[in-house]
């Protein structure tokens, strides 16, 4: 199972830094991604991808005859990198977003999460240097972070693992995309965590109900106004496209609307509600 990527994006994936949403796909059918947030949704995402991906390669067979049209196994790996603390390892199924019913269950996606921040997964760091040297550069970021502004952290993480031969090719060859994207990473990470805290803290104060429901949508108009499309809001903000679209129209429509109208017209009881 393959994917078309550019050289370099096909390094960055390779290196570890890439985006969230990095998905790999080798011709073995194994899908692999990292991941800074843990997601229940993980599981479903997967499915909405594979889905895509058999469809394009199954777009020339006769899917309609009598012989059986073979397609890869796939194989779900998430690179957990995150700092709230997870379990070694864990699997995520996809049956357990299904509404209880007491049914059979009758279509099931597993997701193995590997925990690869220090002290977990040793004998797999030891045998894939890039992941070992992956994270050593992003606990050279966290340390530095912590004292200096995160432009300046980075690019002494950078310096610093180029100097002890820590993706050293890498980070040589691409300094620029590197320090860029992992600038992004951490800058979007904070921001992320800084909006729900504060949208926690208005909701406690006035007893709101529907504070993450306004939170993801006043995080929608943000990115929006900053020129991001739709597929890429929803997959920064782990929320569902449809979701996404629905507020995104909204927006086009009036783009003065505030909050308040589209959680109105959105929540939960209101005629097409998505949120």
């Amino acid at each position: 199972m393959t994917e078309k990527r550019t050289e370099d994006e096909t390094q960055k994936r390779n290196s570890g830094i890439a985006s969230v949403q990095g998905y790999s796909a080798e011709s073995t059918g194994d899908i692999s991604i990292p991941q800074r947030t843990y997601n229940p949704n993980l599981p479903l995402r997967d499915l909405f991808y594979v889905a895509k991906v058999y469809q394009g390669m199954t777009k020339d067979n006769n899917l309609y005859g009598r012989l059986i049209v073979e397609i890869p196994a796939p194989k779900f790996i998430v690179f957990y990198n995150g700092v709230e603390k997870q379990p070694e390892r864990q699997e995520l199924r996809l049956s357990d977003s299904f509404q209880k019913t007491g049914n059979e269950v009758c279509l099931e996606l597993k997701v193995l999460m590997l925990n690869i921040n220090p002290g977990y997964n040793e004998d797999l760091m030891e045998s894939c240097r890039t992941l070992r040297e992956y994270m050593l550069y992003v606990e050279k970021v966290r340390k530095y972070e912590k004292s200096m502004e995160l432009k300046s952290a980075v690019e002494r993480a950078v310096n610093e693992s180029v100097k002890e031969g820590i993706l050293a090719e890498f980070l040589t060859k691409y300094r620029a995309e590197a320090t860029s994207v992992s600038i992004f990473e951490y800058d979007e990470e904070k921001h992320m965590q800084q909006e729900r805290e504060q949208w926690e803290q208005i909701g406690e104060q006035k007893g709101e109900k529907g504070g993450a429901a306004k939170k993801v949508i006043a995080l929608i108009i943000k990115k929006k106004a900053k020129g991001y499309d739709t597929s890429t809001i929803a997959d920064h903000l782990e929320e569902p496209e449809e979701s996404v679209k629905a507020v995104c129209e909204m927006i086009d429509e009036n783009p003065s609307i505030s909050v308040e109208d589209i959680w109105k017209q959105l929540r939960p009881g209101a005629e097409g509600h998505l949120l």
